[in-house]
């Protein structure tokens, strides 16, 4: 008859109603979770039946959403942590493995432009990088050949030149 024969906070002999709890076994069936007022508190309850009686557990909603609330933070705290780790060590690694090649690259370049024909890249571990630096090598080898041809051309063309002017000039002198 919803009479309460037992609760912790006493009123035994009451009415289920005076809690605040009104259950309709027609609509919730044993073991489902329903939302009820307890004492003026909202909470989550649930119940069972057993030799005739109705035994409900009741807790507070606040109480039962802590731990959810408190998971729910400390995963957002990790994710943020792990996210942040992440982000460095990827950082770190397009950095040391990219953007120091590509400045080591460019610092060489710098100095072939310059004029220093004899400077090298030194090949790289990263495949990308150790083609360019192959590329730029056998670009600057096949340009000291084209400038030694053409060094060599200039002398013969100058030594002609000088045989020429040579010959156009009188050698025998009179006395």
């Amino acid at each position: 008859d919803w009479i309460i024969v037992s609760n912790p906070r006493g009123g035994e002999g009451l009415n289920l109603a005076a809690t605040g709890i009104y259950l309709n076994a027609e609509q919730v069936a044993p073991g489902e979770l329903f939302e009820t007022p307890f004492y003026g508190k909202d909470c989550f309850a649930t119940y069972a039946i057993s030799e005739g009686y109705y035994i409900l557990g009741v807790m507070l909603k606040e109480e039962a959403l802590f731990s959810r609330d408190m998971m729910a933070t400390l995963t957002i705290f990790m994710e943020i942590i792990t996210f942040g780790i992440l982000f460095v060590l990827t950082f770190y690694l397009v950095r040391k493995l990219v953007v120091d090649n590509v400045h080591t690259a460019n610092h060489v370049l710098r100095k072939i432009s310059g004029g220093d024909l004899d400077v090298e890249i030194q090949p790289y571990k990263i495949a990308e990088f150790d083609e360019l630096a192959t590329d730029i090598n056998t670009t600057v080898s096949t340009l000291k050949g084209y400038i030694a041809e053409a060094a060599a051309r200039i002398d013969k063309d100058l030594k002609l030149a000088k045989e020429i002017q040579a010959g156009a000039l009188p050698s025998i002198f009179p006395p």
